[in-house]
């Protein structure tokens, strides 16, 4: 009897909650990813001076398709007018867009550490954005989806170098 009630109590549970992801959010998470990486690119808009490219490390996004990354790079290349690439640092070290001399990229790097679902449905983003060794911010931003678009439940400065 106690093995009955607790599968009925497991069985509840996910049928009130789900797993912690909301319907439709999945299929969505290229909004998300585009929304966090705005807010990113707006927190600290000193950093952006200058900017000749947005580099966008997507070797962790590993959640979207090739068609998803490039959805995204496109929306960021309208929204700011400067080029998009999927890049990491050694990437752009290696393409001579870091500058050894000052210590600083021509434009701006944008990493994801860390994205989780969150039991309410809504998800966080952990990330960074690099201008130089002096020149970087870390972002923690928590995004809900309302069934059509991704809104802003939070979004903050975790540190500054």
């Amino acid at each position: 009897m106690k093995t009955f009630l607790a599968a009925l109590a497991l069985i509840s549970c996910f049928a009130l909650f789900g797993c912690g992801q909301r319907e439709g959010t999945a299929e969505h998470l290229d909004g998300a990813y585009i929304l966090a990486l705005k807010l990113m690119i707006e927190t600290d808009p000193g950093l952006n001076q200058s900017m000749d490219y947005i580099a966008v490390d997507m070797e962790t996004l590993t959640e979207l398709d090739a068609g998803d990354k490039k959805g995204i790079l496109r929306s960021l290349e309208t929204k700011y007018g400067v080029e998009a690439m999927d890049a990491s640092f050694e990437k752009l070290k290696a393409q001579g867009l870091y500058d050894e001399e000052s210590g600083s990229l021509d434009g701006i790097l944008l990493t994801f550490e860390k994205m989780e679902y969150n039991f309410n449905g809504s998800v966080t983003f952990i990330g960074a954005k690099m201008k130089s060794g002096v020149g970087a911010t870390g972002v923690q931003s928590t995004l809900e989806f309302d069934g059509s678009s991704w809104k802003i439940q939070e979004s903050k400065q975790t540190w500054v170098s």
